[in-house]
C-alpha cells in the first residue's frame, strides 16, 4: 500500500482523503488548525505546520518513510518539493514551485508566447500608475500584488483614474514583504478555472469550471459551475493554452490549477498553481470528469501508471460559496434540507466568531459552501441556486439576507 503524506489538510479534504483511500493509499495528514477535521479522515494525524521542514522530517520519519508527498496550497507545495528532492521522490524542483507562486515570474514566463501574454507592467508608487496603464493600453486594468497570501487578497479591478489610487493601496496592502505592485491589462471575456494533470510534459484538462465572480473592483469567486465549456473547438484551445502555460514555467508532472478568460483572441491565462484546486473542487472534479485530481496526483507522486487521462467526462457540478452583504449578523441558518439534499456533496458555513461579516474582498471572507453535482451544468446551477437561497443569514435587525452569489448570478 503506497504512503503518502499529504501536507495540508482541513474540513475541505476531508472528501480527497477518503477518494485517496479508497484508491489504496495509507495517508498522513501534517496540518496545524484550531479544529482537526482532516485527521478523523486519515490514517495518521501530525500537527505540523506546512512551512516547517524539520517538523515535517520528524513525520516522515516517526511514520516509518512515505512513497509519495503532495501539497494542498503554495507553502504546502514548496515543503512537498524540497522534502521530495531531499528523499529522491518524484516531483517539481522547488525553484519550479515557487515560481507559480509569483505572479510576476508567471507573466514573465509567458511574456514571449503570443498564446499566453497579456500586457503588464511593474510600478513602485501609486504616481508610477498612470504611465503604466498608458502603456499596456489603458483601462480597464487589474492592480495586483506579485506576492500575497492567496485567495483574491489585493486583487481589484480599476475602471478609471478616480479608482486606481485604491487599488495600488489594496494590493501593497495585501502584499507579502518584498513584493512588487503589478498592474495589467483586464481580460475581455467569462473567467473559468480548469484542473490539469501533467504527465511526462503531456498536460490534459480534467474539468472547467465557469466562473460568477463578485461585484467590482474586487474579484472573489461567489460560484463555480461546471462543466463550464462544452464546446469541442474551445475546449481543445483551453487545453492546448493550458499545456503551453505549464511547459513555461517548468511543469512537467503533477497537478495544477489554472485560472484563465476566454477573450475574443481565445483563451488567456490569469494564474497558475502547481497543486489541484482548493475547497471542494477536487471532488466536484471527480464527479464531472470522472478523475479524481488528488488521486492523480498521488498516483504522479508515488510514480504509480496514470494512463493518460482517456475519455474525460462532462457532468454537472457547482461550488457555491456563501458570502452575504457586510454587517453584523445574529445568526446563520443552514437548514436540513440543504445538507440532507441527495446532490449536495458537502455544505458547510459559520458565521466569524465576531458575527462581523466583513466585505467580500478576499476568499476567507467568504462564511461558507455547498458543492452540488448533477448530470447537466445549467440543472445543477438552477439547483444549486435554489439550495443557496435557504441558507440566510439574519442582521442585528432581526432582517435575513440572502447570498451574494443569488444577486451576481441574475
Amino acid at each position: 500500500m503506497p504512503r503518502l503524506l499529504m501536507i495540508g489538510g482541513n474540513r475541505s479534504t476531508i472528501g480527497s482523503i477518503k477518494a485517496l483511500r479508497a484508491a489504496g493509499f495509507a495517508v498522513a495528514v501534517a496540518e496545524k488548525l484550531p479544529r482537526q477535521y482532516a485527521f478523523e479522515a486519515a490514517d495518521q494525524g501530525f500537527e505540523v505546520a506546512a512551512g516547517d521542514l524539520n517538523g515535517l522530517r520528524t513525520v516522515i520519519r516517526d511514520w516509518g518513510g512515505v512513497d509519495g508527498i503532495v501539497g494542498i496550497n503554495e507553502a504546502a507545495m514548496v515543503s512537498a518539493a524540497v522534502l521530495q528532492q531531499e528523499l529522491g521522490l518524484p516531483g517539481l524542483a522547488p525553484e519550479v514551485i515557487r515560481r507559480t507562486t509569483s505572479k510576476l515570474a508567471q507573466r514573465q514566463a509567458w511574456a514571449s508566447d503570443l498564446l499566453l501574454s497579456v500586457a503588464f507592467e511593474t510600478v513602485a508608487s501609486a504616481d508610477a500608475l498612470m504611465g503604466a496603464i498608458t502603456r499596456i493600453g489603458g483601462y480597464p486594468v487589474i492592480v495586483k500584488p506579485d506576492l500575497s497570501q492567496g485567495g483574491s487578497r489585493g486583487v481589484s479591478l480599476a475602471a478609471n483614474d478616480r479608482e486606481v489610487d485604491a487599488a495600488f493601496a489594496f494590493a501593497r496592502e495585501h502584499g507579502l514583504e518584498g513584493s512588487q505592485v503589478m498592474v495589467e491589462r483586464a481580460l475581455d471575456g467569462p473567467q473559468f478555472s480548469a484542473e490539469l494533470a501533467t504527465r511526462d510534459g503531456v498536460t490534459r484538462v480534467l474539468a472547467i469550471g465557469k466562473k460568477i465572480k463578485s461585484a467590482a473592483p474586487y474579484r472573489v469567486d461567489l460560484a463555480i459551475s461546471y462543466p463550464g465549456i462544452t464546446d469541442e473547438a474551445t475546449f481543445t484551445a483551453i487545453e492546448r493554452m493550458s499545456a503551453a502555460a505549464c511547459l513555461a514555467l517548468g511543469i512537467t508532472r503533477g497537478p495544477s490549477h489554472i485560472e484563465f478568460a476566454v477573450t475574443p483572441d481565445g483563451p488567456r491565462p490569469i494564474e497558475l498553481a502547481a497543486r489541484p484546486g482548493g475547497s471542494l473542487t477536487a471532488d466536484l472534479a471527480a464527479h464531472v470528469s470522472g478523475y479524481h485530481p488528488m488521486v492523480e496526483a498521488a498516483k504522479l507522486a508515488c510514480d504509480l501508471p496514470t494512463w493518460g487521462w482517456p475519455d474525460v467526462n462532462r457532468r454537472g457540478a457547482v461550488l457555491m460559496f456563501l458570502a452575504y452583504p457586510p454587517g453584523k449578523a445574529k445568526a446563520l441558518h443552514l437548514p436540513d434540507t440543504v445538507t440532507r439534499d441527495a446532490a449536495v456533496l458537502d455544505a458547510d458555513a459559520r458565521l466569524p466568531d465576531s458575527g462581523m461579516i466583513q466585505p467580500a474582498q478576499w476568499t476567507s471572507q467568504r462564511v461558507g459552501y455547498l458543492g452540488v453535482v448533477g448530470d447537466d451544468g445549467p440543472g445543477t446551477l438552477t439547483h444549486a441556486l435554489s439550495l443557496a437561497a435557504q441558507v440566510r443569514v439574519e442582521n442585528d435587525k432581526g432582517q435575513f439576507l440572502l447570498p451574494l452569489t443569488l444577486e451576481a448570478s441574475v
